[in-house]
C-alpha cells in the first residue's frame, strides 16, 4: 500500500520551490532540491506533485487565487461608479505585484513553452481576475455582457498596461530619477483611458 501523503508538507514545499525559483531559476529548478531544503525524502515531494511542472503550476494557481482576492476586494464597492473600482483594482494590482515579486514573477514570467501545458481548471480560475475588469468595463459601457470582444480587448489593454509597468518596477528597468508612486499614477491613469473611451467608439 502506498504511503499516504502529509498534508503539513505541502505549504513548506510550495514556500521552498517559490524560494528556489526566485533565487536558481527555472532551468536549475528540481523537486530533489526542494526536498532537501523542506528537509523530507524526494519520495515525499512526488506524494503531492507527478513533476516540477506540476509544483509550479500549484504556485501559479496560488498566486492567482491570492490576486483575485486582493482584486475582489477592490472591486467590493458596489456603490462606487465602475471607474472607480476599476482604478482601485489597477492600484490593487499594482500594490500586490510589488508587495509579492516572487510570486508575480512565477505566476507571468516563467516560460511556458518549457513545462507542460497549464490545467484547465486552472487556467479557468486564473481569468477570472481579468473576468473582474471586464464585468466593470461592460457595467461602465452598458454591455449586455462581459465577454464581448470590446470588453475583452479593452480589458487586456488595461492588464498589459498595469503588466509591462510591474515588469519594468520589478526588474529596475524605469528611470530611478521617477519616484515610484507617479510611474504607478500615471501607469493607472494610463489604464483608465481604456474606460474613457471605448474601442471603435470614434
Amino acid at each position: 500500500m502506498a504511503r499516504p501523503a502529509n498534508p503539513e508538507l505541502k505549504p513548506r514545499m510550495l514556500e521552498e520551490a517559490r524560494r528556489l525559483l526566485q533565487r536558481d531559476g527555472w532551468a536549475a529548478f528540481s523537486l530533489r532540491k526542494v526536498a532537501r531544503q523542506v528537509p523530507c525524502a524526494p519520495t515525499a515531494v512526488y506524494l503531492h506533485f507527478d513533476n516540477k511542472d506540476a509544483l509550479v503550476h500549484a504556485l501559479i494557481d496560488e498566486g492567482m487565487g491570492r490576486l483575485f482576492e486582493r482584486l475582489s476586494t477592490a472591486a467590493a464597492s458596489k456603490a462606487s461608479s465602475p471607474r472607480v473600482r476599476i482604478e482601485r483594482m489597477c492600484r490593487a494590482y499594482m500594490a500586490f505585484g510589488l508587495e509579492n515579486r516572487e510570486f508575480y514573477e512565477i505566476m507571468f514570467s516563467l516560460p511556458p513553452e518549457q513545462m507542460e501545458r497549464y490545467p484547465s481548471e486552472m487556467y479557468k480560475r486564473a481569468v477570472l481576475n481579468l473576468g473582474l475588469f471586464q464585468e466593470a468595463l461592460a457595467e461602465a459601457w452598458g454591455c449586455p455582457g462581459s465577454d464581448a470582444k470590446d470588453v475583452r480587448l479593452a480589458a487586456t489593454s488595461i492588464w498589459s498596461c498595469l503588466h509591462g509597468a510591474l515588469c519594468l518596477m520589478c526588474n529596475q528597468r524605469i528611470d530611478f530619477s521617477l519616484p515610484q508612486d507617479e510611474v504607478i499614477r500615471s501607469s493607472v491613469e494610463l489604464a483608465l483611458c481604456m474606460v474613457d473611451r471605448r474601442p471603435g467608439a470614434g
